[in-house]
């Protein structure tokens, strides 16, 4: 009889059961010979056939005899049953699942490789011990073959050892390759020239990351590579490439040093070159804030009302420059902080934008006013709005007084500057300058000033004779009373109109001006009036029956007329 593995289950092939079936048949083969004896008569006679005993056995005696045969062999099946079942007890978790959910259960967990090894080494010793299992097992009844259940046992053992072999195969592997990639990492970024301070700074800090903490954690892992290396050549043979890997990340710990070493001649040339070119552009900043006080200062003596747009053009340049000074100095700050030195505070740059500041007023509102001016003396008369250029000329009016403030003040130090320094000086009639010949930025604001203040003398004009109401028959009575045509056309100006010598007849243009507003308004009215009818619907009805339409809804109506 075999031991063999099937379905998952160790059992006898045969069967004892089938075995025990098969010795009771010989009972019945005993029994059925003693039914084919030929009796001594039919013997003697040599008839060609015989006539056999007429003889039977009881089937109790069959029954008795049988159950007697079936208990003796129960007595010599128990020493088989025994060996197999001292088998199961030691193997049956290897047949039965539980060993292969044990290792799955383990491999997806990413289990310690310690205890990876010991499993390994567990189900080599299991193979070990089924290999020393006795192959036969001879008993009074029955000879007992092991080999094919041994076979299969290993064959179970020896496929949980590969799997666990080849996980601990691939993860090494694995960390092998992601040793090799950080220390590759490490040398990439180690050595890379930094362009700036704060690519320096980064690569410093990530020197410092690296040896105090990446290097300790690869080392760490090149340590646990090397044991489990240690353990797989016992147990695996490698190929070229997976040597060459081995070799690679066991190697890594010798050219690590020099790589540090390198960087740190990289760092600090960078630092040395970083810190050069920090001086350099500190240097070329307070250069540049002195020019560029200078350049400011200048804009006093800027008097000439014919280069007003020049001079915005050059502040503006001035507002540019002193943006770009301020990005450099926000850098050059953020560069002394790395570098770890004083941060400089370049206090000028806040006093040149201050100082700036009511020039670009005055230059931007001067521009802003010459060409205002001009639109409204020498550009389409008709087109002359009264309220909106009597509401501009207080806005210039407040702005100009606001600025004219500033530069009082200014002029009046600076005076008194002069008049110190003249003391030392020796006077002469050919040097004495007439106050209305000076130019500088004060004289600008008085100029302004009664520019603005002069054409607000004109502002009547604007108002009477720019009145939206005039039609052709307010002009005739104009005409008439100035004793000329003077209704305007295309190409009538403000300029123009002023040349009529206005002021001996502008009251009686502002009585007409003033009869024109006042019929202006009634018009206006007027098509409001009309414009509300036009929303109106006048629905009719037929009253009884008298074929007569009549209105049908008077409320809106009535409360339309009520209203006008």
């Amino acid at each position: 009889v075999q031991l063999v593995l099937e379905e998952g289950e160790m059992c006898f092939s045969p069967p004892l059961d089938e075995l025990e079936d098969t010795i009771k048949s010989v009972v019945m083969t005993v029994c059925k010979s003693l039914q084919n004896v030929p009796g001594v008569q039919s013997w003697l006679s040599g008839a060609a056939t015989f006539v056999p005993v007429q003889s039977a056995i009881e089937d109790s005696i069959i029954e008795d005899n049988k159950k007697m045969l079936g208990e003796r062999l129960k007595g010599y099946f128990d020493g088989p049953k025994e060996h197999l079942k001292s088998l199961q007890d030691k193997y049956q978790y290897l047949v039965n699942g539980t060993a292969q959910k044990e290792i799955d259960a383990f491999l997806s967990s990413g289990g310690e490789l310690e205890e990876n090894l010991e499993k390994i080494l567990h189900f080599k010793a299991v193979t070990s011990e089924i290999t020393l299992e006795d192959s036969y097992g001879h008993y009074e009844l029955v000879d007992l073959n092991v080999d094919q259940l041994k076979s299969s046992l290993m064959h179970i053992s020896n496929k949980c050892v590969s799997q666990l072999l080849d996980a601990l195969v691939n993860q090494h592997i694995d960390s092998n390759n992601q040793i090799i990639d950080e220390v590759e990492l490490i040398k990439k970024t180690a050595l890379k020239n930094p362009e700036d301070t704060q690519e320096m700074i980064d690569l410093i800090g990530f020197t410092t990351k690296a040896t105090t903490e990446t290097i300790p954690k690869l080392q760490k892992d090149i340590s646990e590579a090397a044991k489990r290396l240690h353990f797989l050549l016992d147990h695996y043979i490698f190929n070229e490439d997976e040597i060459d890997l081995n070799r690679t990340t066991l190697n890594w710990p010798s050219k690590i040093a020099p790589i540090f070493e390198e960087n740190d001649e990289i760092v600090a040339e960078a630092k040395k070159q970083g810190e050069t070119h920090l001086g350099d552009r500190r240097e070329k900043v307070m250069l540049d804030l002195s020019k560029l006080m200078i350049k400011v200062e200048e804009f006093n003596d800027c008097g000439d009302m014919d280069m007003m747009q020049q001079y915005v053009k050059d502040v503006m340049q001035v507002q540019k420059k002193i943006n770009e000074l301020t990005g450099e100095i926000e850098f050059i700050n953020k560069e002394e902080e790395l570098f770890q030195w004083e941060i400089s505070n370049y206090c000028e740059i806040d006093q040149i934008s201050t100082m700036l500041e009511p020039y670009q007023k005055l230059f931007t509102t001067v521009l802003k006013w010459q060409r205002t001016e001009k639109k409204w003396m020498d550009g389409a008369f008709l087109e002359l709005d009264p309220e909106d250029v009597e509401g501009a000329v207080d806005e210039f009016w407040q702005e100009v007084y606001k600025i004219t403030k500033t530069f009082a003040k200014s002029s009046k130090k600076s005076e008194s500057k002069d008049k110190l320094t003249a003391t030392t000086r020796r006077t002469s009639s050919m040097n004495v300058i007439k106050e209305d010949s000076v130019q500088d930025a004060y004289s600008v604001c008085q100029r302004v000033q009664k520019s603005v203040k002069d054409f607000k003398s004109h502002l009547p004009v604007v108002s009477i004779m720019c009145n939206p109401g005039l039609r052709q028959r307010h002009w005739s009575d104009m005409s008439e009373v100035i004793g000329f045509d003077i209704t305007p056309d295309s190409g009538t100006t403000l300029r123009k109109m002023l040349k009529n010598s206005l002021d001996p007849v502008l009251d009686d243009f502002e009585g007409i001006s003033n009869a024109a507003s006042k019929e202006f308004g009634l018009e206006r009215a007027m098509q409001k009036m009309v414009d509300e009818w036009e929303t109106i619907f006048f629905n009719t009805t037929q009253y009884r029956d008298t074929g007569i339409s009549i209105l049908a809804s008077v409320e809106e109506i009535q409360t339309t007329l009520d209203d006008q």
